[in-house]
């Protein structure tokens, strides 16, 4: 089966590594702009996604992803808006970060939850 360089964009996004390269990377990121340090703070925050991207579509199988249930959930609901909110989030998480304000790195966390489980959110409401 061969996939599209759109559904491998798609599905790398939930691929483990990438996964767990963007935790990392956004917990490493808070760290270094509570303490800032802007520019190794910037370049953790997205430039490492951004590597991990490239080499989870150069290096990884993705295609196993599609036909999983979360390939099927990510299919349906990790829409260009929900990608879009998840990235703006993240200025919102650094800028907490700098500013030390808990409540607000606490909010972005909330949202970025939120994004991921925006089908959940939806289904639960439509009971």
């Amino acid at each position: 089966m061969t996939m599209t360089f759109r559904e491998k964009l798609l599905y790398h996004q939930i691929h483990p590594f990438k996964l767990t390269i963007d935790a990392v990377s956004t917990f490493a990121s808070l760290i270094l702009y509570w303490k800032h340090y802007f520019l190794p703070g910037l370049a953790t925050a997205f430039i490492l996604p951004l590597v991990a991207s490239a080499a989870t579509l150069a290096f990884f199988n993705v295609e196993y992803l599609k036909t999983s249930s979360l390939g099927t959930y990510a299919q349906k609901h990790m829409t260009a808006r929900m990608y879009s909110i998840r990235l703006a989030t993240n200025f919102i998480l650094l800028s907490g970060a700098w500013y030390h304000l808990v409540i607000v790195v606490i909010a972005g966390i909330l949202i970025i939850i939120g994004c991921w489980c925006w089908g959940i959110i939806l289904d639960w409401f439509a009971r």
